[in-house]
C-alpha cells in the first residue's frame, strides 16, 4: 500500500512521556480526513491508540479513519502521528492505526507505535475451594521502517509490565460466592529507564530497499552496525538518502 506523507516531518526529539495514557493533556493539532484542522487540547492513549480532544466542555474521540495526522506539542518538542494502513480486519477491510514519526529522510520513515499483550489464567485449588487468578499486561514499543509504500517492523522493546494475582477463598459455612480476596499488583517503573530493543526484522535488506540493498548491506557490514537500536536505523536511512540509484 502506498504511504503518502502530506507534510514533511520536522520532529525535535522523541515524545517520551510514557504516562500519556494517564489523562495527560497537551496542546495539539488534528488534521481531519475532510481537510479541516482542529487546534485543541489532546490526550493520546498510546496503549489503546485512542485519540481524545477537548471541544468546549466535551471530550471527542477520533478514530484513525477520521484523521490524516495529528501533532502534540510539549515545550519546543513536537510529536507527529500519522494514520496509516496497518492490518486487515476479519472482513478483509483495511484497518488504520496511529504511528508516531521518529525520523524521516525523503520517503524513508522510521515509525513507532505501542501494542498491548494481555494474558489471564484462572484455576481452582485446595479444600475448601479457592479460586486463583493471575493476570499480566505487557506494553511493547515497536519501531517500523516505512519504505516503498510498505511498513516493516524492525525493532521491539518491552516498556511496561503489570501483573496481578488474586486468591478467592470460599468459607465452609457458605458455599455461595462469598469470599475473602487478596490481590497484589506490581508495575515496572519505566519513566527513567532506557529501553532495550531487539531486532524483529523478518525480511532482508533486499525486500526493504530492492534498488540499493547491496550498497546498504556493505555499508552496514563495513561499519559493524548491529541494527538493534533507533540510532542505527537512522544511520541507514541517512546513508540511503545519499545514494544515487
Amino acid at each position: 500500500m502506498l504511504i503518502v506523507f502530506v507534510t514533511s516531518a520536522n520532529v525535535s526529539g522523541q515524545y517520551r512521556n510514557f504516562n500519556t495514557e494517564r489523562n495527560i493533556w497537551k496542546n495539539g493539532l488534528i488534521k481531519l480526513e475532510n481537510g479541516s484542522a482542529v487546534k485543541t487540547t489532546i490526550n493520546f492513549n498510546f496503549v489503546s491508540g485512542t485519540l481524545t480532544a477537548k471541544e468546549g466542555k466535551e471530550e471527542i474521540i477520533y478514530t484513525p479513519h477520521q484523521v490524516q495526522y495529528f501533532e502534540i506539542y510539549s515545550g519546543k518538542e513536537k510529536a507527529l502521528f500519522y494514520s496509516l494502513p496497518y492490518d486487515f480486519d476479519e472482513n478483509g477491510e483495511v484497518t488504520l492505526a496511529f504511528f508516531e514519526v521518529v525520523y524521516q529522510k525523503n520517503r524513508d520513515v522510521l515509525l513507532l507505535r505501542h501494542e498491548l499483550e494481555f494474558k489471564n489464567k484462572n484455576f481452582e485449588a485446595g479444600i475448601p475451594a479457592s479460586a486463583h487468578n493471575f493476570g499480566r499486561e505487557r506494553v511493547y514499543r515497536i519501531v517500523y521502517m516505512a519504505t516503498n509504500g510498505k511498513i516493516y517492523p524492525v525493532l521491539q522493546a518491552r516498556v511496561r509490565t503489570a501483573t496481578s494475582y488474586s486468591v478467592r477463598l470460599w468459607s465452609d459455612a457458605d458455599k455461595l460466592a462469598s469470599y475473602n480476596e487478596k490481590s497484589q499488583y506490581t508495575e515496572s517503573a519505566t519513566e527513567d529507564e532506557e529501553v532495550r530493543y531487539k531486532s524483529i526484522l523478518k525480511d532482508d535488506m533486499e525486500v526493504l530497499f530492492p534498488e540499493s540493498y547491496l550498497k546498504i548491506e556493505e555499508f552496514v557490514k563495513n561499519n559493524k552496525i548491529k541494527l538493534k537500536d533507533i540510532e542505527s536505523w537512522k544511520t541507514v536511512v541517512d546513508f540511503k538518502s545519499q545514494l544515487v540509484n
